[in-house]
């Protein structure tokens, strides 16, 4: 287990700072530029800092702000193709949303499967392909152990999936909430 501490502002600015060892890995997007202080970012990098920042409830509604193709597939979706009176498991309305993925080089538009849990209205679930050269991966993150603070819902668990095999795990232990500072946090890592 690493210590991780996230730092979040909306609409779009993270900064990731990570026990590694003795010194302390900093990567940040201040909106329009990955940086790492270590030099280049791994590609684990940027997988991480894309599933904090662009697989949240929060992006879905901004993708709706920005006026993002969304379309809504339906509701209460079993996860899995067994008779009903068998599944045990959580109801999903689905959403196909057209997003625009700035993250990473090879920018562009990505079609993603939002899975908010029929019941809760909580977002438990993201689901994409990614295009890599001729290698097409997919990608799952599952949103897990929703509690409020402040009024607020957050997931304490976030899991990254890659091929259905497990590339980053989170588990939260803390959120501070609080407004946006001009602190420069997000200018230089």
């Amino acid at each position: 287990m690493v210590p991780v501490r996230v730092i979040w502002e909306l609409p779009g600015r993270l900064r990731l700072e990570m026990q590694k060892g003795t010194t302390v890995k900093i990567d940040s997007f201040d909106g329009t530029n990955l940086r790492g202080l270590s030099g280049t970012l791994t590609t684990q990098d940027q997988g991480l800092l894309e599933s904090l920042l662009l697989n949240c409830a929060e992006h879905f509604f901004l993708t709706q702000v920005q006026g993002n193709a969304t379309r809504f597939l339906g509701k209460r979706f079993q996860m899995e193709d067994i008779s009903l009176d068998q599944y045990s498991g959580p109801f999903y309305d689905v959403y196909e949303v057209e997003d625009r993925i700035d993250l990473r080089v090879g920018r562009g538009n990505q079609q993603k499967y939002f899975y908010v849990n029929s019941d809760n209205h909580l977002l438990e679930k993201i689901r994409y392909t990614l295009k890599k050269g001729n290698m097409e991966t997919v990608v799952e993150v599952d949103l897990e152990s929703w509690q409020p603070i402040e009024g607020q819902m957050f997931p304490f668990s976030i899991v990254r999936k890659e091929n259905e095999q497990p590339v980053v795990s989170l588990a939260i232990e803390a959120v501070d909430l609080g407004p946006a500072k001009n602190d420069g946090i997000f200018d230089n890592p």
